[in-house]
Protein backbone atom coordinates (compact mmCIF):
# COMPACT_ATOMS: atom_id res chain seq x y z
CA UNK A 1 0.00 0.00 0.00
CA UNK A 2 2.83 2.42 0.75
CA UNK A 3 4.53 1.56 -2.48
CA UNK A 4 1.44 2.24 -4.54
CA UNK A 5 1.04 5.66 -2.94
CA UNK A 6 4.69 6.52 -3.62
CA UNK A 7 4.31 5.44 -7.23
CA UNK A 8 1.25 7.69 -7.62
CA UNK A 9 3.09 10.64 -6.15
CA UNK A 10 6.04 9.98 -8.42
CA UNK A 11 3.73 9.95 -11.50
CA UNK A 12 2.11 13.20 -10.45
CA UNK A 13 5.54 14.85 -9.93
CA UNK A 14 6.98 13.76 -13.25
CA UNK A 15 3.72 14.36 -15.26
CA UNK A 16 4.73 11.69 -17.70
CA UNK A 17 1.95 9.71 -19.31
CA UNK A 18 2.19 6.00 -18.94
CA UNK A 19 1.03 3.59 -21.59
CA UNK A 20 -1.63 1.21 -20.54
CA UNK A 21 -0.36 -2.16 -19.49
CA UNK A 22 -2.23 -4.60 -21.63
CA UNK A 23 -0.51 -7.48 -19.97
CA UNK A 24 -1.73 -6.28 -16.66
CA UNK A 25 -5.18 -5.91 -18.18
CA UNK A 26 -4.84 -9.42 -19.54
CA UNK A 27 -3.70 -10.63 -16.15
CA UNK A 28 -6.57 -8.91 -14.50
CA UNK A 29 -8.83 -10.54 -17.05
CA UNK A 30 -7.70 -13.87 -15.95
CA UNK A 31 -7.94 -12.77 -12.40
CA UNK A 32 -11.49 -11.49 -12.60
CA UNK A 33 -14.22 -12.41 -15.08
CA UNK A 34 -16.06 -9.03 -14.90
CA UNK A 35 -13.13 -6.79 -15.99
CA UNK A 36 -13.17 -7.81 -19.71
CA UNK A 37 -16.92 -7.17 -20.01
CA UNK A 38 -16.61 -3.64 -18.61
CA UNK A 39 -13.76 -2.90 -20.95
CA UNK A 40 -15.80 -4.02 -23.95
CA UNK A 41 -18.66 -1.82 -22.91
CA UNK A 42 -16.25 1.05 -22.49
CA UNK A 43 -14.85 0.54 -25.93
CA UNK A 44 -18.33 0.14 -27.43
CA UNK A 45 -19.50 3.36 -25.79
CA UNK A 46 -16.37 5.10 -27.06
CA UNK A 47 -17.07 3.87 -30.61
CA UNK A 48 -20.72 4.95 -30.39
CA UNK A 49 -19.69 8.38 -29.12
CA UNK A 50 -17.11 8.74 -31.85
CA UNK A 51 -19.62 7.62 -34.51
CA UNK A 52 -22.27 10.00 -33.20
CA UNK A 53 -19.71 12.80 -33.14
CA UNK A 54 -18.70 12.01 -36.69
CA UNK A 55 -22.33 11.89 -37.85
CA UNK A 56 -23.11 15.11 -36.01
CA UNK A 57 -20.06 16.75 -37.51
CA UNK A 58 -21.06 15.58 -40.99
CA UNK A 59 -24.66 16.78 -40.52
CA UNK A 60 -23.40 20.09 -39.11
CA UNK A 61 -21.04 20.41 -42.07
CA UNK A 62 -23.90 19.83 -44.49
CA UNK A 63 -26.08 22.38 -42.70
CA UNK A 64 -23.27 24.92 -42.73
CA UNK A 65 -22.69 24.25 -46.42
CA UNK A 66 -26.40 24.59 -47.18
CA UNK A 67 -26.61 27.81 -45.16
CA UNK A 68 -23.62 29.14 -47.07
CA UNK A 69 -25.31 28.23 -50.35
CA UNK A 70 -28.55 29.90 -49.20
CA UNK A 71 -26.60 32.96 -48.15
CA UNK A 72 -24.87 33.01 -51.51
CA UNK A 73 -28.19 32.69 -53.37
CA UNK A 74 -29.74 35.41 -51.20
CA UNK A 75 -26.76 37.63 -51.87
CA UNK A 76 -27.18 37.00 -55.62
CA UNK A 77 -30.89 37.73 -55.41
CA UNK A 78 -30.18 40.89 -53.45
CA UNK A 79 -27.71 41.98 -56.12
CA UNK A 80 -30.27 41.20 -58.83
CA UNK A 81 -32.97 43.19 -57.01
CA UNK A 82 -30.54 46.03 -56.55
CA UNK A 83 -29.73 46.03 -60.25
CA UNK A 84 -33.44 45.92 -61.11
CA UNK A 85 -34.07 48.75 -58.66
CA UNK A 86 -31.35 50.77 -60.30
CA UNK A 87 -32.83 50.04 -63.73
CA UNK A 88 -36.30 51.04 -62.52
CA UNK A 89 -34.92 54.22 -61.05
CA UNK A 90 -33.22 55.00 -64.35
CA UNK A 91 -36.41 54.26 -66.30
CA UNK A 92 -38.44 56.35 -63.87
CA UNK A 93 -35.98 59.21 -64.22
CA UNK A 94 -36.16 58.93 -68.01
CA UNK A 95 -39.98 58.80 -67.94
CA UNK A 96 -40.09 61.77 -65.59
CA UNK A 97 -37.77 63.66 -67.88
CA UNK A 98 -39.90 62.80 -70.92
CA UNK A 99 -43.05 63.79 -69.03
CA UNK A 100 -41.48 67.09 -68.04
CA UNK A 101 -40.48 67.74 -71.65
CA UNK A 102 -43.96 66.80 -72.91
CA UNK A 103 -45.56 68.99 -70.24
CA UNK A 104 -43.34 71.88 -71.19
CA UNK A 105 -44.17 71.40 -74.86
CA UNK A 106 -47.87 71.11 -74.06
CA UNK A 107 -47.75 74.30 -72.01
CA UNK A 108 -46.03 76.06 -74.88
CA UNK A 109 -48.64 74.80 -77.35
CA UNK A 110 -51.44 75.76 -74.99
CA UNK A 111 -49.93 79.19 -74.55
CA UNK A 112 -49.70 79.61 -78.32
CA UNK A 113 -53.31 78.39 -78.67
CA UNK A 114 -54.52 80.79 -76.00
CA UNK A 115 -52.60 83.60 -77.65
CA UNK A 116 -54.16 82.80 -81.04
CA UNK A 117 -57.64 82.56 -79.55
CA UNK A 118 -57.21 85.81 -77.67
CA UNK A 119 -55.91 87.45 -80.83
CA UNK A 120 -58.89 86.17 -82.82
CA UNK A 121 -61.30 87.24 -80.10
CA UNK A 122 -59.71 90.65 -79.98
CA UNK A 123 -59.95 90.93 -83.77
CA UNK A 124 -63.58 89.83 -83.75
CA UNK A 125 -64.39 92.19 -80.90
CA UNK A 126 -62.75 95.03 -82.75
CA UNK A 127 -64.62 94.11 -85.92
CA UNK A 128 -67.90 93.83 -84.04
CA UNK A 129 -67.32 97.16 -82.36
CA UNK A 130 -66.55 98.71 -85.71
CA UNK A 131 -69.66 97.18 -87.24
CA UNK A 132 -71.73 98.31 -84.28
CA UNK A 133 -70.41 101.84 -84.34
CA UNK A 134 -70.23 102.40 -88.09
CA UNK A 135 -72.59 99.92 -89.71
CA UNK A 136 -75.14 99.03 -87.08
CA UNK A 137 -78.01 99.15 -89.50
CA UNK A 138 -76.24 96.95 -92.01
CA UNK A 139 -75.54 94.44 -89.28
CA UNK A 140 -79.22 94.36 -88.28
CA UNK A 141 -80.31 93.92 -91.87
CA UNK A 142 -77.81 91.11 -92.43
CA UNK A 143 -78.96 89.36 -89.26
CA UNK A 144 -82.60 89.60 -90.28
CA UNK A 145 -81.71 88.33 -93.76
CA UNK A 146 -79.96 85.31 -92.25
CA UNK A 147 -82.92 84.53 -89.96
CA UNK A 148 -85.45 84.65 -92.81
CA UNK A 149 -83.34 82.28 -94.91
CA UNK A 150 -82.94 79.91 -91.97
CA UNK A 151 -86.69 79.95 -91.37
CA UNK A 152 -87.38 78.84 -94.95
CA UNK A 153 -84.73 76.13 -94.81
CA UNK A 154 -85.88 74.72 -91.47
CA UNK A 155 -89.47 74.68 -92.64
CA UNK A 156 -88.61 72.36 -95.53
CA UNK A 157 -85.85 70.34 -93.90
CA UNK A 158 -87.27 69.84 -90.41
CA UNK A 159 -90.92 70.13 -91.54
CA UNK A 160 -91.64 72.12 -88.42
CA UNK A 161 -93.72 75.29 -88.90
CA UNK A 162 -93.22 76.25 -85.25
CA UNK A 163 -89.45 76.71 -85.71
CA UNK A 164 -89.99 78.75 -88.86
CA UNK A 165 -92.56 80.95 -87.06
CA UNK A 166 -90.12 81.60 -84.20
CA UNK A 167 -87.37 82.62 -86.63
CA UNK A 168 -89.75 84.85 -88.61
CA UNK A 169 -90.82 86.61 -85.40
CA UNK A 170 -87.22 87.20 -84.36
CA UNK A 171 -86.39 88.53 -87.82
CA UNK A 172 -89.38 90.88 -87.72
CA UNK A 173 -88.24 92.27 -84.35
CA UNK A 174 -84.79 93.01 -85.78
CA UNK A 175 -86.32 94.63 -88.87
CA UNK A 176 -88.46 96.78 -86.58
CA UNK A 177 -85.33 98.07 -84.83
CA UNK A 178 -83.63 98.73 -88.15
CA UNK A 179 -86.75 100.52 -89.47
CA UNK A 180 -86.80 102.76 -86.36
CA UNK A 181 -83.18 103.81 -86.92
CA UNK A 182 -83.70 104.35 -90.66
CA UNK A 183 -86.98 106.23 -90.30
CA UNK A 184 -89.30 103.54 -91.72
CA UNK A 185 -88.21 103.54 -95.38
CA UNK A 186 -90.74 102.26 -97.91
CA UNK A 187 -88.62 99.38 -99.15
CA UNK A 188 -88.21 97.99 -95.64
CA UNK A 189 -91.96 98.36 -94.99
CA UNK A 190 -92.65 96.27 -98.10
CA UNK A 191 -90.33 93.55 -96.77
CA UNK A 192 -92.06 93.58 -93.37
CA UNK A 193 -95.48 93.41 -95.05
CA UNK A 194 -94.43 90.33 -97.01
CA UNK A 195 -93.05 88.83 -93.79
CA UNK A 196 -96.43 89.29 -92.10
CA UNK A 197 -98.13 87.48 -94.99
CA UNK A 198 -95.68 84.56 -94.72
CA UNK A 199 -96.34 84.36 -90.98
CA UNK A 200 -100.09 84.26 -91.68
CA UNK A 201 -99.55 81.35 -94.06
CA UNK A 202 -97.59 79.43 -91.44
CA UNK A 203 -100.21 80.09 -88.77
CA UNK A 204 -102.84 78.41 -90.95
CA UNK A 205 -100.87 75.19 -91.23
CA UNK A 206 -101.81 72.20 -89.13
CA UNK A 207 -99.02 71.58 -86.69
CA UNK A 208 -98.27 67.85 -86.47
CA UNK A 209 -97.18 66.60 -83.05
CA UNK A 210 -94.43 64.28 -84.22
CA UNK A 211 -93.10 63.72 -80.73
CA UNK A 212 -96.53 62.83 -79.36
CA UNK A 213 -97.18 60.35 -82.19
CA UNK A 214 -93.79 58.74 -81.68
CA UNK A 215 -94.34 58.15 -77.97
CA UNK A 216 -97.91 56.97 -78.56
CA UNK A 217 -96.56 54.26 -80.86
CA UNK A 218 -93.94 53.45 -78.25
CA UNK A 219 -96.74 52.82 -75.78
CA UNK A 220 -98.41 50.45 -78.22
CA UNK A 221 -95.13 48.55 -78.60
CA UNK A 222 -94.99 48.04 -74.84
CA UNK A 223 -98.60 46.80 -74.74
CA UNK A 224 -97.91 44.10 -77.35
CA UNK A 225 -96.12 42.00 -74.72
CA UNK A 226 -99.18 42.02 -72.48
CA UNK A 227 -101.60 40.63 -75.07
CA UNK A 228 -102.31 36.88 -75.02
CA UNK A 229 -102.14 34.92 -78.26
CA UNK A 230 -104.73 32.31 -79.28
CA UNK A 231 -104.50 29.22 -77.02
CA UNK A 232 -105.17 25.60 -78.11
CA UNK A 233 -108.58 24.11 -77.18
CA UNK A 234 -108.66 22.46 -73.81
CA UNK A 235 -108.83 18.66 -73.76
CA UNK A 236 -111.60 16.89 -71.95
CA UNK A 237 -110.51 15.87 -68.47
CA UNK A 238 -110.50 12.14 -67.82
CA UNK A 239 -112.16 12.35 -64.46
CA UNK A 240 -113.84 9.42 -62.78
CA UNK A 241 -117.60 9.48 -62.52
CA UNK A 242 -118.90 9.68 -59.00
CA UNK A 243 -122.70 9.83 -59.23
CA UNK A 244 -125.02 10.13 -56.28
CA UNK A 245 -125.55 6.33 -56.24
CA UNK A 246 -122.07 5.88 -54.81
CA UNK A 247 -122.64 8.50 -52.14
CA UNK A 248 -125.94 6.83 -51.18
CA UNK A 249 -124.81 3.19 -51.37
CA UNK A 250 -121.03 3.13 -51.31
CA UNK A 251 -120.94 -0.56 -50.40
CA UNK A 252 -123.41 -1.69 -53.07
CA UNK A 253 -121.91 -4.09 -55.60
CA UNK A 254 -124.26 -2.99 -58.39
CA UNK A 255 -123.39 0.67 -57.91
CA UNK A 256 -119.70 -0.11 -58.12
CA UNK A 257 -120.23 -2.15 -61.28
CA UNK A 258 -122.25 0.71 -62.82
CA UNK A 259 -119.68 3.34 -61.98
CA UNK A 260 -116.81 1.16 -63.20
CA UNK A 261 -118.57 0.56 -66.53
CA UNK A 262 -119.24 4.29 -67.00
CA UNK A 263 -115.62 5.16 -66.22
CA UNK A 264 -114.47 2.47 -68.65
CA UNK A 265 -116.67 3.75 -71.49
CA UNK A 266 -115.63 7.37 -70.82
CA UNK A 267 -111.96 6.40 -70.83
CA UNK A 268 -112.43 4.46 -74.04
CA UNK A 269 -114.29 7.37 -75.64
CA UNK A 270 -111.44 9.72 -74.84
CA UNK A 271 -109.13 7.76 -77.16
CA UNK A 272 -111.32 8.09 -80.26
CA UNK A 273 -113.14 11.32 -81.15
CA UNK A 274 -115.15 12.23 -84.20
CA UNK A 275 -115.53 15.93 -85.04
CA UNK A 276 -117.16 17.62 -88.02
CA UNK A 277 -115.04 20.47 -89.39
CA UNK A 278 -116.90 22.81 -91.70
CA UNK A 279 -113.94 25.19 -92.09
CA UNK A 280 -110.24 24.58 -92.89
CA UNK A 281 -108.20 23.80 -89.78
CA UNK A 282 -105.57 26.40 -89.03
CA UNK A 283 -102.56 25.10 -87.13
CA UNK A 284 -101.79 26.71 -83.78
CA UNK A 285 -98.64 28.72 -83.27
CA UNK A 286 -95.60 27.14 -81.69
CA UNK A 287 -93.86 29.07 -78.87
CA UNK A 288 -91.05 30.26 -81.17
CA UNK A 289 -93.64 31.41 -83.74
CA UNK A 290 -95.49 33.35 -81.03
CA UNK A 291 -92.27 35.20 -80.30
CA UNK A 292 -91.86 35.93 -84.01
CA UNK A 293 -95.40 37.30 -84.23
CA UNK A 294 -94.79 39.68 -81.35
CA UNK A 295 -91.40 40.78 -82.68
CA UNK A 296 -92.83 41.34 -86.18
CA UNK A 297 -95.60 43.49 -84.70
CA UNK A 298 -93.02 45.53 -82.82
CA UNK A 299 -90.95 45.88 -85.99
CA UNK A 300 -93.97 47.18 -87.94
CA UNK A 301 -94.69 49.70 -85.17
CA UNK A 302 -91.06 50.83 -85.19
CA UNK A 303 -91.26 51.31 -88.96
CA UNK A 304 -94.35 53.43 -88.35
CA UNK A 305 -92.32 55.49 -85.87
CA UNK A 306 -89.67 55.99 -88.53
CA UNK A 307 -92.37 57.05 -90.98
CA UNK A 308 -93.53 59.64 -88.43
CA UNK A 309 -90.02 61.12 -88.23
CA UNK A 310 -89.82 61.15 -92.04
CA UNK A 311 -93.34 62.59 -92.39
CA UNK A 312 -94.32 59.71 -94.71
CA UNK A 313 -98.07 59.25 -94.30
CA UNK A 314 -98.38 56.30 -96.71
CA UNK A 315 -95.71 54.24 -94.96
CA UNK A 316 -97.12 55.19 -91.57
CA UNK A 317 -100.68 54.10 -92.34
CA UNK A 318 -99.63 50.96 -94.23
CA UNK A 319 -97.68 49.60 -91.27
CA UNK A 320 -100.47 50.41 -88.83
CA UNK A 321 -102.91 48.58 -91.11
CA UNK A 322 -100.65 45.50 -91.13
CA UNK A 323 -100.47 45.60 -87.33
CA UNK A 324 -104.26 45.77 -87.17
CA UNK A 325 -104.67 42.77 -89.51
CA UNK A 326 -102.17 40.66 -87.59
CA UNK A 327 -103.89 41.41 -84.30
CA UNK A 328 -107.20 40.25 -85.78
CA UNK A 329 -105.58 37.07 -87.07
CA UNK A 330 -103.38 35.98 -84.19
CA UNK A 331 -104.89 37.49 -81.04
CA UNK A 332 -108.20 36.31 -79.54
CA UNK A 333 -111.04 38.68 -78.80
CA UNK A 334 -110.45 40.53 -75.54
CA UNK A 335 -110.98 43.96 -74.06
CA UNK A 336 -107.24 44.65 -74.13
CA UNK A 337 -107.00 43.76 -77.81
CA UNK A 338 -110.06 45.81 -78.74
CA UNK A 339 -108.77 48.85 -76.82
CA UNK A 340 -105.38 48.55 -78.50
CA UNK A 341 -106.96 48.23 -81.94
CA UNK A 342 -109.12 51.28 -81.26
CA UNK A 343 -106.01 53.19 -80.28
CA UNK A 344 -104.27 52.12 -83.48
CA UNK A 345 -107.31 53.19 -85.50
CA UNK A 346 -107.13 56.68 -83.97
CA UNK A 347 -103.41 56.87 -84.66
CA UNK A 348 -103.86 55.74 -88.28
CA UNK A 349 -106.25 58.64 -88.86
CA UNK A 350 -103.48 61.10 -88.06
CA UNK A 351 -101.69 62.82 -90.91
CA UNK A 352 -97.94 63.04 -90.54
CA UNK A 353 -97.29 64.81 -93.81
CA UNK A 354 -98.06 68.49 -94.25
CA UNK A 355 -98.05 70.35 -97.55
CA UNK A 356 -95.53 73.05 -96.73
CA UNK A 357 -95.89 76.39 -98.53
CA UNK A 358 -93.13 78.49 -100.03
CA UNK A 359 -92.30 81.34 -97.65
CA UNK A 360 -89.22 82.77 -99.34
CA UNK A 361 -91.00 85.89 -100.66
CA UNK A 362 -90.16 87.89 -97.52
CA UNK A 363 -86.47 86.93 -97.82
CA UNK A 364 -86.41 88.03 -101.49
CA UNK A 365 -88.09 91.33 -100.62
CA UNK A 366 -85.50 91.96 -97.89
CA UNK A 367 -82.67 91.08 -100.29
CA UNK A 368 -84.00 93.66 -102.75
CA UNK A 369 -84.12 96.35 -100.08
CA UNK A 370 -80.60 95.56 -98.79
CA UNK A 371 -79.24 95.86 -102.34
CA UNK A 372 -80.92 99.24 -102.76
CA UNK A 373 -79.71 100.42 -99.35
CA UNK A 374 -76.10 99.47 -100.10
CA UNK A 375 -76.28 101.20 -103.46
CA UNK A 376 -77.38 104.36 -101.69
CA UNK A 377 -74.46 104.08 -99.26
CA UNK A 378 -71.99 103.18 -101.99
CA UNK A 379 -71.08 99.90 -100.31
CA UNK A 380 -69.78 97.06 -102.49
CA UNK A 381 -72.17 94.16 -102.84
Amino acid sequence: MVQTTDDSNAKQLTNEPKAPDFDALGGSKSASGQAPAGTKLLWLALVVVLGGSAASSYWLFQQITQQQENLASLAGAAQTLERENQNLQQEFAQGLNQFSQAQTKSQQQFGEFVGNVEAKLAAQSQRLAQMTSNHRVQYLLSEAQFLLRQANQRLHLEKSPSNAIALFKLGDEILARAATELGNPSGLLVARKQLAQDLNTLYQLDNVDYTGLYFALEGVVEQINTLALAQPPREFANEEVEPAVIRRNPDSLWSRITVGWRNFTRQLGSYVRVRRLEEPVEPLLAPDQELRVRENLKLKLQVAQLAVMRADTDLYRRNLQLVNEWMLEYFPVSDARNDLMAQLQLLSEKTVEVQLPEVSASARALDTYISEYRQELGVAQ
